[in-house]
Order: C-alpha cells, then sequence, then structure tokens
C-alpha cells in the first residue's frame, strides 16, 4: 500500500466540514493568584485618587515590532465558541 498524499486544499475543507476552522489565537496575558490579589490590593488603595494624583503617574505602553523579517500570522484549529475553554 503507498502513500497518498492531499492537498492543503483538500484538508481545509474536511477541517472546515467538522467545524475546526482556522482562528488566531486568543491571546489572553496569565495572571497569577498573587498577581490578581496584589491587583485587588491596588485598586483598594487607589479607588479614591483624584485626577490630580493620578496626574502624577508616568504611563507607558510597551510594543513589539521587527525590522527585519515577518513573523508571520499563527492560526489555529478549534470550534466556534471555544476561544476561551481551558482544555
Amino acid at each position: 500500500m503507498g502513500h497518498r498524499s492531499v492537498s492543503t486544499h483538500v484538508m481545509r475543507q474536511e477541517l472546515k466540514g467538522m467545524a475546526l476552522n482556522s482562528w488566531r489565537p486568543t491571546r489572553k496575558p496569565f495572571v497569577s493568584v498573587i498577581n490578581c490579589e496584589k491587583r485587588l490590593q491596588f485598586a483598594k488603595q487607589h479607588k479614591d485618587w483624584t485626577v490630580e494624583q493620578w496626574g502624577n503617574v508616568m504611563w507607558f505602553d510597551e510594543s513589539r515590532f521587527s525590522l527585519s523579517q515577518n513573523d508571520g500570522c499563527t492560526r489555529v484549529r478549534r470550534e466556534p465558541h471555544k476561544a476561551m475553554d481551558p482544555s
């Protein structure tokens, strides 16, 4: 019995027929129990701050970029509405 090749188009159609569509992976930052507790404590300590007090805080944002290559697009196969399913 020899090997048979299957085109990527046929494979995609079969997976789609089984409701396993191609999706971008869900980005969910990991928050440990300790970090969750620290965040809650911070929020409780600062809930009554004024706009002037928050004006003294330095805010920054981080972005990732690449000059030399394209990282590409990662795709995953999963059923609809299963994005945050822990299994």
